[in-house]
């Protein structure tokens, strides 16, 4: 049995071994593997991009092989089966990854391969029209699944204050200094709720019809929501490039 202890980057702690009364001693480690995520005791989710990065390109591979002799319909069933079930497992957890621009790339092979697009073709104008999400929004229909089916882990900010405020409706931030409590999926589930157009976001006491006009609106690109979308990740992307040159 091991345990993993999880620590900022900068650390360096020496090995060390817990005692239980009744356990024999466990081993730390630096990553282990739980319920088909690999964690590592930095929480940069590195490993677990490793992993999954040969089997998405498998499923390219897939895509490859048999679009030539299926039509589209068959194509999307395959991307779904091996591709995009692979990629949506998790995705909550890894998306602030700095490794996450790799995956990105191989979605939108995938997609290029499912037109038959050449490799310099915007794949804009393709996720539309197969009626697949960008990875963006896949992350934010993740958190927003979460967030619906957990409502009652959460404050409205009405419940926190009695006054009458036009963000009342609105989900209560909690305050946190750390980063890595701020990339999590509870505090981010907040904040993109809360930038979510008001006539998604009444819905959410009804799971099922939030999720579903939150699912087409994702796939048809509503400006108002794809805008948003657009400048948040800009945003992480900027964030990225910071920690990618201070690492350098």
């Amino acid at each position: 049995m091991n345990v993993i202890k999880f620590s900022s980057p900068p650390q360096k702690n020496k090995e060390e071994h817990i005692r239980f009364r009744y356990l024999n001693i466990i081993k730390e480690t630096d990553s282990l593997k739980f319920l088909s995520l690999e964690l590592d005791k930095f929480l940069n989710w590195k490993n677990h991009i490793d992993k999954l990065l040969p089997r998405l390109g498998s499923a390219c591979f897939a895509i490859r092989s048999v679009s030539c002799y299926c039509d589209i319909t068959t194509i999307r069933m395959i991307y779904f089966a091996y591709f995009h079930s692979l990629l949506q497992y998790g995705i909550a957890f890894w998306w602030n990854s700095t490794e996450r621009v790799t995956v990105f790339k191989l979605k939108e092979r995938a997609i290029r391969l499912m037109t038959g697009s050449n490799v310099r073709t915007s794949c804009r104008p393709l996720f539309p029209m197969l009626g697949i999400m960008t990875v963006p929004c896949q992350y934010i229909f993740s958190l927003m699944r979460f967030l619906s089916r957990n409502l009652e882990l959460y404050k409205f900010n009405s419940t926190v204050h009695n006054y009458n405020t036009r963000n009342r409706i609105l989900l209560h931030k909690p305050s946190s200094l750390l980063t890595i409590y701020q990339k999590g999926l509870y505090y981010e589930s907040v904040g993109i709720f809360n930038k979510l157009p008001h006539n998604i976001a009444e819905l959410i006491s009804h799971n099922k019809s939030f999720l579903t006009k939150l699912k087409k609106v994702s796939v048809r690109k509503s400006r108002l929501l794809n805008r948003w979308i657009y400048e948040w990740s800009l945003r992480q992307i900027k964030c990225d490039s910071i920690l990618s040159l201070e690492n350098s």
